[in-house]
C-alpha cells in the first residue's frame, strides 16, 4: 500500500479542524457527564442518623384523575420509614369521584391521608400549579417533597433519601432528585435522550448552576416557596413548576442534588420516545424563561461533535488512499470512543439500562433528533399560555 507524507494547505487545515473539534467536543461531553461519576461516591449533605436533626415532610401527589395509579402509589409512600414522620397530600386536578373514593378507602388505614383538588371551573390559570399551591397550603410541615400518580419510589428509603439533605442549622433549601424508567421499558434512542437530557441539568446543578429539576422528584422548604410568592411570576404558562419555578429559587449555596439509587422515583413510559418528544416540545418553550441555564456550553459540543466527522471526512476525501483517509479515520473513532466512554459513565451513575455496542449509534445522532424535536417545537406551538 502506497503513503505519502505530502500534504496540501487544504488538507493540512482539515486536519487540525478535526483535531480541535474531536478535543473540544470530548471537553464538553466529559464536563457533562463527570459530575454525575463524581457524585454518586461524593458523602451526602446533611445529618443522616439523628431525627432530631431532620425535618418532618409532606409529600404533594399531583394528580390528574389518576385513581388507579394512586391505589398503587400511595401504599408505597405509607410504607416509607422516616421517624421524623410526614403526612402525604394529593391534590387532583378537578374533582373527582374516583380519585375522592381511592383515597377515602385509604384513609380509613391511613390518617396522615389527605385530598385537595382544584374547582373544575378555574379557567385562564394553571390548574396544575394551582393544585400545588393548594397542597402547600394545606400543610404546616417545613419541608414539602413533590412527586406524581405515576411515579413509583425506589424502596422504603425514599424519603429519607431525600429528606437528609435538609439540616435545621444548613443552608439547603432544595433538594433535586432524579426519576428514571423501569429497566424492561423504553427504546434504546428514548433511554440515551432520556439519559441525556437528565445529564443536562444535573450536572450544571452539581457545579453550583442549578436551574431545573423534576416533577417526579424534587423538594423544597415550604417557607422558600411563600418567599418566592409561589408561582405569581409564571401564572399566564401552564407549565414551568420544575423548571422555571426551580431556576428562581434554586441558587448554588441553597441546593442539593441526590442521586442515591434509593432516592430515584420510577416512571413507567418516560423513556418512550413519545413521552421524551411531549416532554422537548413542553420544555423548548419554558426554557426561554430561563436565563441561567448553560446554553452556549452544550451547544458547543454538539456542534462540534457534528462537525468533526464533516472534517475526518474531508481529510480523506482531500487525499483519497493516503495517510490522510487514515488519520480521519483514527480521529472519528478517538471522538466516537471517547464520548462513548463518557456516557457509559453517565449511564452506570445514574443507574441508567446499558446500551452496549449501540451507545455510540444513538450518541452520534442524539443531536440530530434534538434538532428535529426543536424543529417541530418551532412549527407545533400547542398550548402554552392558559387562556389557551
Amino acid at each position: 500500500m502506497y503513503f505519502s507524507l505530502e500534504y496540501t494547505t487544504w488538507q493540512l487545515i482539515a486536519c487540525v479542524a478535526s483535531l480541535i473539534l474531536t478535543i473540544v467536543a470530548c471537553m464538553v461531553f466529559i464536563r457533562r457527564v463527570w459530575p454525575l461519576k463524581s457524585r454518586t461516591s461524593a458523602e451526602f449533605i446533611g445529618n443522616q442518623e439523628d431525627p432530631d436533626k431532620l425535618f418532618s415532610a409532606a409529600i404533594i401527589v399531583y394528580s390528574k384523575d389518576e385513581a388507579g395509579d394512586l391505589a398503587e402509589l400511595i401504599p408505597l409512600l405509607m410504607e416509607q420509614e422516616y421517624a421524623p414522620g410526614f403526612e402525604v397530600i394529593v391534590v387532583n386536578e378537578g374533582q373527582s369521584p374516583a380519585v375522592r373514593e381511592v383515597v377515602s378507602d385509604l384513609q380509613m388505614r391511613h390518617p396522615n391521608l389527605h385530598l385537595t383538588g382544584t374547582p373544575d371551573g378555574a379557567r385562564s390559570l394553571s390548574r396544575k400549579k394551582l393544585a400545588i399551591t393548594l397542597g402547600i397550603k394545606a400543610t404546616r410541615k417545613p419541608v414539602v417533597v413533590l412527586t406524581t400518580a405515576c411515579a413509583r419510589p425506589a424502596g422504603k428509603d425514599w424519603l429519607h433519601s431525600i429528606m437528609r439533605n435538609f439540616d435545621p442549622d444548613g443552608p439547603v433549601e432544595v433538594v433535586l432528585g432524579y426519576a428514571t424508567a423501569p429497566d424492561s421499558e423504553g427504546t434504546a434512542a428514548g433511554w440515551f435522550d432520556h439519559v441525556a437530557s437528565s445529564a443536562r441539568w444535573l450536572s450544571p446543578a452539581i457545579l453550583g448552576t442549578p436551574w431545573r429539576g423534576t416533577e417526579h422528584n424534587l423538594a423544597y422548604r415550604t417557607d422558600i416557596f411563600f418567599r418566592n410568592k409561589g408561582f405569581s411570576r409564571q401564572l399566564n404558562l401552564r407549565h414551568g413548576d420544575d423548571d422555571i419555578f426551580v431556576s428562581e429559587i434554586a441558587r448554588s449555596y441553597n441546593t442539593a442534588v441526590e442521586l442515591a439509587p434509593e432516592s430515584r422515583m420510577t416512571v413507567p413510559g418516560c423513556c418512550d420516545s413519545r413521552s421524551i418528544s411531549g416532554a422537548s416540545l413542553r420544555r423548548s418553550f419554558t426554557e426561554r424563561f430561563i436565563s441561567q441555564r448553560p446554553k452556549v456550553l452544550g451547544a458547543t459540543g454538539s456542534l462540534c461533535y457534528l462537525l468533526s466527522p464533516l472534517a475526518a471526512l474531508a481529510i480523506g476525501v482531500l487525499t483519497p488512499g493516503n495517510w490522510g483517509a487514515w488519520l480521519g479515520a483514527l480521529i472519528l473513532l478517538a471522538l466516537w470512543y471517547a464520548v462513548g466512554l463518557t456516557w457509559i459513565w453517565a449511564f452506570k451513575a445514574l443507574g441508567a439500562r446499558r446500551l452496549r455496542a449501540s451507545l455510540p449509534l444513538w450518541a452520534a445522532t442524539h443531536s440530530l433528533r434534538q434538532s428535529s424535536r426543536a424543529l417541530r417545537a418551532m412549527i407545533h406551538h400547542g398550548k402554552r399560555y392558559t387562556w389557551e
